[in-house]
This record gives structure tokens, sequence and C-alpha cells, in this order.
């Protein structure tokens, strides 16, 4: 598989939220990443969002979750595994460890050696945005007008999100390429009809450090996700043998004008978050979690792996 980073500049605030209109979350999963392609598929008919399906079930196509990037600093989720020399006795050094979400690509080597200053690396990442609390208003003409607030994530200049896609031959990256520009215009998270979530896209190669961790050799002793996913129910045991890992639940309402006549919820479904570290690597699987609707709804769950040393 080959793969490319999508550099996602945003121009506008954006809201990722985690079940409250308040919330601003800085980054987000690989799963809410494919819903919004399946969106902009669908404007362009049934047939596009199961082409899309079926690239990502047949693992012609993967994605990762949405990390930071600065200028040309690519940021990976921190892996779940301790440093070696970590002073179990420094609480102020174990507080800084713990509050450390993302490691420079080109320094994890560095990280999981203990050589890493880990202040400053929490000191840099608290340069890349703000939360904001915006005021909006519901409109209805047989009620009075009634505020509410939203919370939103402006990111600092030089700074953003990119996510890895990798794919089978060009004929994919360049479907994945038409829905990603599309979803540009459209915007990714919440509140889009207010104009948040826009950006401008950038396709760059990947680097050589993150290209090799990528490649899929099985030389290396543990693996890291870079995405939310889950094995198959018939592959867990071994998945999990020797796995440092953590869950979480997904659920939602479906966004889609022909499922049903009413808003309906998603199933839930349980994902290994990005960052969880196997020994032993997985396809994982595309679930659909429809419940009675006019079609499928699909959760992504397949991963994207960078093997460490």
């Amino acid at each position: 598989m080959k793969y490319k980073v999508y550099k996602l500049k945003f121009n506008t605030a954006v809201h990722i939220g985690k079940g409250r209109l308040e919330d601003a979350e800085s980054t987000f999963m690989a799963d809410t990443i494919f819903s919004a392609l399946c969106c902009e598929a669908a404007a362009d008919g049934k047939n596009t969002v199961e082409k899309l399906a079926v690239l990502v079930r047949t693992d012609r196509l993967v994605i990762s979750d949405a990390m930071p990037y600065h200028n040309d600093k690519l940021y990976i989720v921190k892996p779940y595994l301790s440093p070696e020399n970590t002073d179990e006795s420094n609480s102020a050094a174990k507080k800084q460890a713990k509050k450390l979400k993302y490691i420079e690509a080109d320094r994890i080597d560095e990280y999981l050696k203990g050589n890493l200053d880990i202040s400053a690396a929490n000191s840099e990442l608290e340069k890349m945005g703000r939360k904001e609390i915006r005021t909006m208003a519901s409109v209805s003409e047989i009620e009075d007008t009634k505020p509410y607030s939203v919370g939103a994530y402006r990111f600092n200049e030089g700074w953003g999100l990119y996510i890895i896609i990798g794919y089978e031959t060009e004929e994919v990256l360049d479907f994945t390429d038409k829905l990603i520009r599309s979803l540009s215009y459209s915007g990714v998270g919440g509140k889009r009809s207010a104009g948040l979530g826009r950006f401008e896209l950038e396709c760059e190669e990947v680097p050589e450090n993150l290209k090799k961790g990528l490649s899929g050799d099985k030389d290396y002793t543990n693996y890291i996700l870079l995405s939310s996913a889950m094995a198959a129910e018939d592959k867990l045991s071994e998945v999990l043998d020797g796995a440092r890992y953590m869950l979480e639940k997904r659920s939602g309402f479906v966004y889609s004008e022909t499922y049903a006549d009413t808003n309906c919820k998603k199933n839930d479904i349980f994902l290994f978050k990005a960052g969880s570290v196997f020994k032993n690597t997985f396809t994982g699987i595309l679930a659909d979690v429809s419940v009675a609707g006019n079609h499928p709804v699909y959760r992504y769950a397949k991963p994207v792996f960078v093997g460490v040393k």
C-alpha cells in the first residue's frame, strides 16, 4: 500500500464535539472523516457511496485519525507505551507525561527511550490554537428567537490537522482525492451551515521517517494504531495478545435526509483508540450501524499502523 499526507488548513474555526454543543475538541477520529466523505459521496449518488464502502471493506483504502501539524512538523498520537528510564517517583514528570497527547513523528524513538523533554513538548502543543464559545440563535416563525452556545476550536497560524491516506492504486487515490476536495468546501465537524469547519487542502508525500514505519515491515516489535479501529470478532484473541489499548464508545445520529422521516441514532460500537499498541496487526472492519433505516450507515473501523522498535 502507498500513502499520502493530506493537510487540512482551516480557514475558519471548527466544531468538533463529544456530545455537547459547548465542546470544542481540536482533533477528530477516522470514523468522523469517513462519515463526512460518505455524505460527499451521497451527493453524487448511491453508487458512489457503495464504491467508497467497497474500497474500504476490501482494504484498498485506509484513513488515519486527524492529527496536528505545525508547518513541516507532523505529530502522531502518543502511544500507550511507557518510555524507558521513567522515574515513577517524580510526580511533576508523571503529570506532564499524562498531559502529553501528541509527539513529533520524527521524535518518537526519542520519546520511547525516555530522552524527550516532555514539558517542552507540551508547551509547544499549547501554541496549536484556542477554544472559543460562540453564541448562535435558533430562529422560529412561531416562537421567540432562542440564543445558544456552541464551542469551536481555532487553529493558530501554521497549525492545522492532517490525515494519512493509504491507497492501493492511483485510481483509488484520484477517487478519494475528489471527495476530500469536495469536503473542503462543505466543511468538517458540526455547525457547517454557520460556516464552521472549512479548510484548504494540501497533499504531500509522507516523510521518510514515517513512511518506513507505515511499510508493514514485520520486524517491528510494536505497532502504534493511528486510527480508531476494531478487529473482527474471530481475530480478537490473537490481536489482544500483548496489546496495550484503550476503548472508546462511538455513538451518534444518522446524518441523512433519505434514511428515515425522523432523527435516528446509530448503533453503538466500541473502537480501539488511536495510540493503542499491538504486537499483532489486524485488518479491521467496516460496520453497518444502521437501525431499520432506508440504507446502510457505515462506521469506519479500519487501522493505520506505524511500527516502532
